[in-house]
């Protein structure tokens, strides 16, 4: 992409006044990484100007806004309105600033351990079926080896 020269009639250094809207726009683009010339181009000035009346707010927006960011985010984590925000709150804080973190490991159970469906949708016949399946007595002990082994204290 080729960025043409400032259209004409763009003001120079010595012509240009900032103002709180002019300087909104530069905050925004350049925290969006928007070139300087394209910057200037939206501003109709040249980008000796807008690097002239602009140099704060290109060089430091970014760190402002992710400042900003994070002072909302540790607002999050602290409060205790909604522990699930605060809870999603800290993890992402330990997620991007701790070396430590980890993805907590998934445990999933053996194959053919869990029922189809949840046990307060099933009926008595389905919900012995799957007890007989996964081999828990009506005693709610699992099924033994035929004959009982020698270590077993209950013979």
């Amino acid at each position: 992409m080729t960025v043409e020269a400032p259209p004409p009639g763009a003001l120079g250094p010595n012509q240009h006044e900032p103002t709180e809207t002019t300087r909104s726009v530069v905050r925004a683009h350049a925290y969006n990484r928007v070139p300087k010339e394209i910057i200037a181009r939206i501003l109709r000035i040249g980008v000796e100007a807008l690097e002239y009346h602009y140099k704060e707010e290109l060089e430091l927006t970014e760190y402002q806004f992710l400042a900003l960011a994070a002072r909302n985010i540790l607002a999050l984590a602290n409060q205790t309105d909604d522990l699930g925000v605060a809870l999603r709150a800290n993890e992402m804080l330990l997620r991007t600033r701790s070396a430590h973190w980890r993805e907590p490991k998934s445990i999933e159970a053996p194959t053919g351990q869990l029922p189809s469906t949840k046990v307060e949708h099933m009926t008595l016949e389905q919900v012995e079926a799957e007890l007989a399946r996964i081999g828990i007595t009506a005693a709610g002990r699992r099924d033994e080896p035929a004959g009982p082994s020698p270590a077993d204290p209950r013979s």
